[in-house]
């Protein structure tokens, strides 16, 4: 069994339709988060799942509309799993460990509530008849910082990243490639269309990219070697052989009346498979 749930495909800008990027992958014995951007928490909720159901999750990079959710997620996950779940493992660039720390470490950002919810009578009470596990852990993810060519290998999975290119030298980015025996599947995170991305998804079953924009507003633009539109990303499909496309991380312009359904017709011309535009809590 596999199962991918787009939780979140918008863009930093809050839009009621879209979400912050944030995908759920359900195999047999084991859930994977990829990315936790605004609103993650609520959409893995919505999608009918536990935040305590996640095992592992793997940040693209650290702009806030990838990553603004950690603190919730984290904290839901652990007041839901009442001490059974296990901790998180959060892999990610460069910056993970550091994010992760000013959260919830003893002098974190969270830190007061964390203490209070360890001590007082009411947080132990609430604790104890969801049948938690004493004494309580302290909801600290394990972080594994990763860079271009890592391997993750877990029960039945197995991922691998690829170098993004999106923000250099301010963010590191990386993309995945989650391989099951199911099937194959890529996220892009945030890049323009590069040989590094296009690598990673060669020969994959379904390619996540990102399609932020319309071409005619990216072309031309320093927008080009920040973000793809779908010609972009229709490149890439073609150049890996992916046997089809998900576009994600959509933005105003292309949520505007018939502006998709151009832009999809030219990516047509481009990737001859099948281009599912992303839609919040879809699974495909």
């Amino acid at each position: 069994m596999l199962r991918l749930i787009l939780l979140g495909t918008g863009s930093p800008r809050p839009r009621p339709q879209r979400t912050g990027s944030a995908y759920l992958v359900v195999l047999d014995r084991a859930t994977l988060m990829f990315d936790c951007g605004p609103g993650a928490t609520f959409q893995v909720a919505r999608a009918g799942f536990s935040p305590a159901s996640v095992g592992c999750l793997f940040f693209t990079h650290h702009h806030f509309d990838h990553n603004a959710d950690y603190g919730t997620f984290t904290l839901c996950r652990w007041q839901e799993g009442a001490g059974k779940a296990g901790p998180l493992k959060a892999y990610g660039p460069r910056g993970t460990a550091r994010i992760t720390d000013l959260l919830f470490s003893k002098d974190g950002v969270y830190a007061d509530d964390i203490e209070g919810r360890l001590n007082a009578p009411g947080s132990v009470h609430i604790y104890r008849k969801k049948g938690g596990v004493f004494p309580r852990p302290h909801p600290q993810p394990e972080v594994i910082e990763l860079g271009p060519g890592a391997e993750v290998q877990g029960d039945g999975w197995k991922v691998t990243t690829a170098e993004a290119h999106h923000s250099q030298p301010y963010l590191e980015s990386l993309a995945y490639r989650l391989e099951t025996p199911e099937r194959t599947i890529v996220f892009s995170g945030d890049t323009t269309p590069c040989e590094s991305v296009a690598r990673l998804a060669t020969g994959s079953h379904t390619l996540v990219y990102c399609a932020h924009d319309l071409e005619e507003n990216i072309a031309g633009t320093p927008l080009e070697g920040f973000t793809s539109g779908t010609l972009g990303a229709a490149r890439v499909a073609r150049q890996a052989g992916v046997q089809r496309l998900v576009l994600t991380h959509i933005g105003d312009a292309m949520d505007a009346p018939g502006a998709m359904e151009r832009e999809l017709a030219r990516a047509h011309e481009v990737f001859p498979g099948p281009i599912i535009v992303g839609q919040d809590l879809m699974e495909v």
